[in-house]
């Protein structure tokens, strides 16, 4: 219904648009994008096969530096809109590729790095159970989809 009613789609970008302007009320650091909105948890399941990362360089410059600017901001940026400190990153489903830790970092200790596709997909650890719904989540649209859009049925 949702996918074939523009009206309906449109209340649901409301709801979304309310709801998010109420967390922000209540919460700092983007709580809806961070812990609600689908989009932004299905953006993060397809970074996991990214050719690209942002990584810190050397983790004693960073372990040693007390501002931590990367994380917080400065003149030069603002703080991770994603609230990830960089020393701790270790896939990127949590990190939005903003680059505002490259901007804002004074020791020039945040790099940018290639790597293999789906690299982070074949770390043994790490995985969260919200993953796992989400691509079910995404799985379940998509046959959603394909039956109401494609389907040889008239809706």
């Amino acid at each position: 219904m949702v996918l074939t009613q523009p009206g309906i789609t449109g209340i649901v970008l409301l709801m979304f648009l309310f709801v998010a302007m109420g967390l922000s009320v209540i919460f700092e650091r983007r709580a809806f994008c961070r812990y609600v909105c689908p989009v932004g948890g299905f953006i993060g399941l397809y970074s996991q096969v990214a050719p690209i990362e942002v990584r810190v360089k050397e983790p004693e410059v960073c372990a040693s530096h007390q501002e931590k600017t990367c994380y917080t901001g400065n003149a030069d940026g603002f703080g991770c809109p994603w609230d990830v400190y960089p020393l701790a990153l270790k896939k990127n489903t949590y990190c939005g590729t903003c680059v505002e830790c490259l901007r804002t970092c004074p020791h020039d200790n945040i790099a940018i790095n290639l790597r293999s596709f789906g690299a982070d997909l074949q770390k043994p650890a790490g995985r969260r159970l919200d993953e796992a719904f989400k691509a079910f989540i995404m799985l379940g649209a998509a046959l959603v989809y394909c039956t109401v859009l494609l389907g040889p049925w008239e809706c």
